[in-house]
């Protein structure tokens, strides 16, 4: 799974954020792939955080998603993508300085973590 290099969020729209295909470890090297179907997979927006150190942690965005917090669900025969969808309502002043950070864990022991810098931007007509 490539893991993009920035995420552009419109304030203003409606957007679905997929994340997959989620493969594990072992069958990413030695295939065939074995997709990660059963996970619980979710997404946090933060402010100010920076990558890598643990003393900038950021702060929540708590108008996404729920809490802070979007969960994205499994996509039936899907192959290890999960979406969920932000709703409009979700209104933070436009800027570059988020990160999205994407969550995933089953019962098996998968687990994974990614951080991606994020721009919010309001769509100019």
């Amino acid at each position: 799974m490539a893991v993009p290099a920035q995420f552009v969020i419109d304030n203003t729209n409606n957007q679905v954020l997929e994340w997959g295909g989620l493969v594990d470890g072992i069958s990413a090297i030695y295939p065939p792939l074995t997709f990660i179907n059963d996970a619980t997979v979710t997404a946090t927006l933060y402010q100010n955080r920076v990558i890598n150190d643990p003393t900038q942690l950021g702060t929540v965005v708590t108008s996404f998603g729920t809490g802070g917090v979007l969960t994205l669900a499994y996509v039936a025969a899907s192959q290890g993508l999960y979406r969920g969808t932000l709703l409009s309502s979700f209104a933070i002043t436009a800027g570059a300085n988020y990160m999205l950070v994407i969550d995933a864990a089953n019962g098996s022991g998968y687990q994974g973590h990614w951080e991606i810098p994020t721009q919010v931007v309001t769509r100019q007509q």
